[in-house]
């Protein structure tokens, strides 16, 4: 049954048997079996190279307010490469699993946000006379008689708005699989996967859209703190991550991929695009670790490190939600000033 209680809409059923993917690609080893070991090695790696910069981080904790945002950056990786393994391991547990990647996309993306902004004004009660400050371009680039506080908050708002829907995709997806109700194998409208992933991909672009549009229009300002390895090594994940998913969709809608002797439909459905980010999971990690530099929070001024032993307070304030939650609070109230403001009731 569809989600719109449609009861001649049943989700394709896909070929399953002894048949597929049986086929021994190396040895006595299947592809499952083969993708699992392939899938443990790049992403024990990816989390050796992206645990290294971490602790790197963690033992130099000298800046918390922008090491914080640093470390949850670099935690991308291993978030994305565990879940994808264990998606490669156990595909009957993959669709319950994956929209979680996209939840700790949306924390990182927004940890980058906030950084930029700390670069920008470090003194967060500053950030408004800051961007009122900053003077506001037209289309045309020419300078207007205004600031540019409302564009921030703009951007503030389409940054954080991400998170809030990544969650509620991602319980959503759990919900209506657990119903019958997901379909992972059908882009029709009666199920909920093709709405889920419309939902996810138009609120990832707006939010990625909005952080670039921020770098892209200070960059001068930001150029002294080189951000541009860091937003290349989140930029990469999420392209990467939605250009696969979307041609993984389009290649199983057309049936261009279909299970054989070699490949189950579990192999091709999960355990193949899943292998993929583990291996890109390695690369990216490389990108972090020369992005994530401590170098400029050794030997402080600011009074020594408060990592606290073998940097165990920087990693309890990195696992802290209580920022992400306030800058979703923050952009709720930004939200409530601009209805107000269109009202007129407000501003």
């Amino acid at each position: 049954m569809g989600i719109f209680g449609s009861s001649n809409q049943t989700c394709p059923s896909h070929p399953t048997g002894p048949q597929y993917g049986a086929d021994h690609l190396a040895g006595s080893l299947t592809f499952h079996k083969l993708s699992v070991i392939l899938a443990a090695a790049f992403t024990i790696a990816a989390c050796l190279i992206s645990g290294f910069a971490h602790v790197r981080q963690a033992l130099h904790f000298s800046n918390p307010h922008e090491q914080t945002k640093i470390l949850r950056i670099i935690a991308l990786v291993p978030v994305f490469a565990i879940i994808s393994f264990l998606s490669v391991a156990f595909p009957e547990a993959a669709t319950y699993l994956e929209p979680w990647t996209d939840v700790y996309e949306s924390v990182a993306l927004a940890s980058f946000f906030l950084l930029l902004v700390v670069y920008l004004v470090p003194v967060s009660e500053k950030q408004d006379t800051f961007f009122d400050r900053l003077p506001l371009k037209d289309r045309r680039g020419k300078e207007t008689a205004n600031g540019s506080l409302k564009w921030f908050r703009k951007t503030w708002i389409s940054v954080f708005q991400y998170p809030i829907v990544a969650f509620l995709v991602a319980l959503a997806t759990d919900i209506t699989q657990s119903a019958g109700l997901f379909c992972v194998a059908s882009s029709k409208p009666h199920f909920a996967h093709i709405w889920l992933q419309a939902i996810r991909s138009i609120s990832v672009a707006i939010a990625f859209l909005a952080i670039v549009g921020l770098y892209t229009r200070l960059r001068p300002d930001l150029a002294a703190h080189q951000p541009f390895a860091k937003l290349l090594g989140i930029k990469g994940i999420v392209f990467l991550s939605f250009v696969q998913n979307i041609v993984f969709t389009i290649l199983h809608s057309t049936n261009a991929l279909k299970p054989t002797s070699s490949l189950s439909y579990d192999d091709i459905t999960f355990g193949l695009p899943n292998l993929l980010l583990c291996v890109e999971m390695l690369i990216f990690s490389l990108l972090h670790l020369y992005a994530s530099n401590s170098t400029p929070y050794h030997n402080s001024i600011r009074g020594g490190y408060v990592g606290g032993r073998c940097g165990i307070k920087a990693i309890a304030a990195t696992c802290n939600p209580l920022e992400i939650i306030q800058g979703i609070g923050q952009g709720a109230g930004y939200q409530g000033r601009t209805e107000c403001a269109l009202s007129g009731s407000w501003y």
